[in-house]
């Protein structure tokens, strides 16, 4: 909910004529968790396979701009949720974010993302939660409201330290290997995602196209 009133408040305080949703078809990735030691150093390190997953995003537009007879900038504030995965078994994310697009040519454009994420989880005592997200990717326009993208998606959750003996009780999230409870004392877990998305992008209203 806190999501959709950031994205809501930013529409309000960007009134620009233009926004979009947008779908993201996942294919397999892989998460791993990393144990880092007191002195800085990697305890282990443990990586799964996640299964194809469905995003949905909402981009508003705060500005644009670009060179004169050159390439143009386009700046979106967006909101992304992932369905259809319980990351109790598979990773979800829910992000905010802002994303810069330079416009290469009138059909192609390259894009950048970055923003906080939140990891959605049905273990209410997992120990980590917050993170960051960046991504990179390709936009093709087939009309002037409808594009695909190709993009690659890294996300990084904050490490969280313990400074005293803990123990913690695995899930099938971190899979079996692992045990049934990892030794946290002085040590610091960290969680990283990466994923490859192809993306529809379809804009809710017309552009206005700058004059150059």
């Amino acid at each position: 909910m806190k999501y959709l009133f950031f994205i809501f408040i930013s529409s309000i305080l960007f009134p620009l004529n233009f926004s979009r949703l947008v779908t993201t078809f996942d294919s397999s990735g892989e998460y791993s968790f990393i144990f880092i030691n007191e002195e800085n150093q990697q305890n282990n390190e443990f990586t799964f396979n996640t299964e194809p997953g469905i995003n949905i995003a909402y981009e508003h537009m705060i500005t644009d701009g670009g060179v004169s007879d050159g390439i143009d900038f386009y700046l979106f504030g967006g909101g992304e949720f992932m369905f259809g995965r319980r990351s109790d078994v598979n990773v979800s994310f829910h992000s905010v974010y802002i994303k810069p697009i330079i416009g290469v040519t009138d059909k192609f454009m390259i894009t950048f993302r970055g923003g906080i994420t939140n990891l959605n989880t049905e273990q209410k005592d997992f120990l980590l939660d917050w993170g960051s997200i960046l991504s990179m990717g390709f936009e093709y326009h087939v009309t002037d409201n409808l594009s695909l993208v190709v993009s690659k998606s890294y996300y990084n959750l904050f490490k969280d330290s313990y400074s005293s003996g803990q123990s913690f009780l695995t899930s099938s999230m971190l899979g079996n290997s692992i045990g049934g409870e990892i030794d946290l004392q002085s040590t610091n877990l960290d969680m990283k995602y990466v994923k490859t998305g192809i993306s529809v992008v379809y804009g809710l209203k017309n552009k206005t196209k700058r004059t150059k």
